[in-house]
């Protein structure tokens, strides 16, 4: 074996492993990516009201997407004051039935997803009035499939807080939560 046929050979072994790694890289990126986040529609100082947004960033449609609670414990612990009327209203996104048939690449849809509200009492103590706690954590998994059949399944964390400020604090305004 000549160094001729080791070079050749060794070009062959170097093309063939950038073309394996070229396929399994666009296999990863051409598929639709869907996340999901609790975003704020309305906020005053003590009161925001909360939207679930569901985003597909991917480079492909996402076709029936579905979102679930990881665990009830989590959803009952994320719970401050919600009466039965607004957790039908409020967490249906949750439901076996909810699923939203497609999602084009670069587009979100959202729905709304209950509030957070403090009440100062004139004892001084803060009490949470509304459906969520703030700055509860929820865990869910977003499963959805690819244009062409391709399952995926993603674990999250919806954050229950002002997705306006990542402190908390902005101006004119105090703290929320």
């Amino acid at each position: 074996m000549t160094i001729a046929d080791v070079v050749a050979t060794l070009a062959l072994a170097i093309s063939i492993a950038a073309f394996v790694h070229s396929v399994h890289a666009w296999k990863r990126s051409f598929r639709p990516i869907v996340t999901a986040m609790v975003r704020t529609k309305h906020a005053s100082v003590d009161f925001i009201a909360h939207e679930l947004v569901i985003l597909n960033s991917g480079t492909i449609p996402a076709k029936n997407v579905s979102i679930c609670v990881e665990s009830r414990k989590a959803l009952e612990e994320a719970l401050s004051y919600a009466p039965s009327e607004d957790r039908r209203l409020w967490l249906t996104c949750f439901d076996d039935e909810t699923v939203i048939r497609i999602i084009h690449n670069g587009s979100h849809v959202s729905c709304s997803f209950g509030t957070t509200q403090k009440t100062q009492y004139a004892s001084g103590r803060p009490e949470d009035k509304g459906f969520w706690k703030y700055g509860a954590e929820l865990p869910v998994i977003v499963r959805y499939r690819g244009w062409f059949g391709r399952r995926h399944e993603e674990r999250q964390v919806l954050d229950i807080t002002d997705s306006e400020s990542f402190t908390g604090h902005l101006w004119g305004t105090t703290p929320s939560g």
